[in-house]
């Protein structure tokens, strides 16, 4: 019997279009980009509309290694705050106890409410602790992820750029094209007339 074809989804589809976001991002963010770079885009063609999805994808991938790397300093950050909560210096303090404010200290510092963030960096500051410290101290404690996803960033970003040139070069041979077919209407219909 023979096989029945495989039936692949019309280029541009929205077949698949949630499969670039983990469980941990917005899909929401990611329509929301998508559609604004498709309506700057405007991609007329299939291998636009694939180029425009490949351009897409990038620049997903690129703000996905940047809040990669904004988390990985954030909870180093509060690593290193505890260090300095407990030791008066940042560093990872020890685990093995929690009954001297600690957990109170990084629940405010981990707080949205500025008030209650404003309370643990007066802890630090009595400490002589500066955030710019504990900072230096959290990217310093995560060099090696902080450098891989920088140079993942950096290296989609040369992928975006040639990606953008390979559609802006795709752009510009379609309107020369379309240019060139609208010249031959005219002449053909000017030829008409005569």
């Amino acid at each position: 019997m023979p096989r029945k074809p495989a039936r692949h989804p019309r280029v541009g589809s929205e077949v698949g279009m949630g499969a670039h976001v983990l469980p941990d991002e917005d899909p929401k963010a990611f329509s929301e980009l998508k559609a604004s770079l498709i309506e700057e885009l405007s991609p007329q063609t299939a291998l636009e509309r694939i180029l425009a999805n490949d351009i897409i994808n990038v620049v997903w991938d690129i703000d996905r290694h940047r809040r990669l790397t904004a988390a990985t300093i954030r909870t180093a950050f509060i690593e290193q705050a505890e260090g300095a909560f407990v030791n008066g210096k940042p560093g990872r303090a020890a685990s093995l106890y929690s009954n001297d404010g600690r957990d109170l200290f990084l629940e405010r510092l981990r707080s949205s409410d500025d008030n209650k963030r404003a309370k643990a960096e007066a802890i630090l500051d009595r400490k002589s602790v500066s955030k710019a410290e504990i900072t230096a101290a959290a990217f310093i404690s995560r060099e090696s992820p902080v450098a891989y996803h920088e140079a993942r960033i950096a290296d989609l970003e040369r992928r975006r750029r040639h990606l953008m040139n390979e559609y802006v070069h795709l752009q510009e041979k379609r309107i020369a094209r379309d240019a060139q077919t609208a010249v031959r209407l005219i002449e053909t219909k000017s030829g008409e007339v005569v």
